[in-house]
């Protein structure tokens, strides 16, 4: 019995130094690399990180777009408003009540463009005389038309108005 203990006990160590050699060994390869799953977290992470930005990108983008498409549709209604100007006051109250239809191309986007005149206004306490005309301009087909608006006096400057 005592040498079957003896063998026991001898066996035990040998299990002992084996699962310390092993416990060794697979803290050895734990601490090489990243495991599969780490990898895998990452390259998730990674990829969500890059498609936030992409997001991002994309929503500057075409707000910087939309501004530039305003901008070409402001410059189209300055452009019409001042040829209206340019015309005798005749004219603007020949046309009172009417509305024409022009097409105006500013930096190779054509846009529509609708100018609106009133009626002749008769002011006689400030012995004042003017049309109201409004500039539409259609961009792009887009909802947020451009409108200015002015008053053609018979003398003087007229002012515009962007709404």
């Amino acid at each position: 019995m005592m040498k079957l203990d003896i063998e026991q006990r001898s066996n035990r160590k040998a299990a002992d130094k084996k699962s310390d050699c092993n416990t060794a060994v697979m803290k050895s390869k734990k601490s090489e690399g990243f495991s599969l799953v780490e990898v895998m977290v990452s390259i998730v992470l990674l990829l969500v990180l890059v498609l936030a930005g992409a997001a991002v990108m994309s929503q500057t983008g075409g707000g910087i777009q939309r501004q530039q498409n305003k901008r070409e549709a402001i410059i189209a209604a300055n452009t019409v408003m001042e040829s209206v100007w340019n015309e005798s006051y005749a004219i603007n109250v020949a046309r009172a009540g009417t509305t024409l239809n022009r097409t105006n191309t500013v930096n190779g986007v054509v846009m529509d463009v609708t100018i609106t005149f009133g009626s002749e206004v008769v002011d006689a306490a400030n012995n004042q005389q003017y049309v109201p005309i409004q500039v539409d301009v259609d961009h792009l087909g887009s909802s947020d038309d451009v409108v200015l608006s002015t008053f053609r006096y018979r003398y003087g400057l007229s002012r515009a108005e962007l709404q």
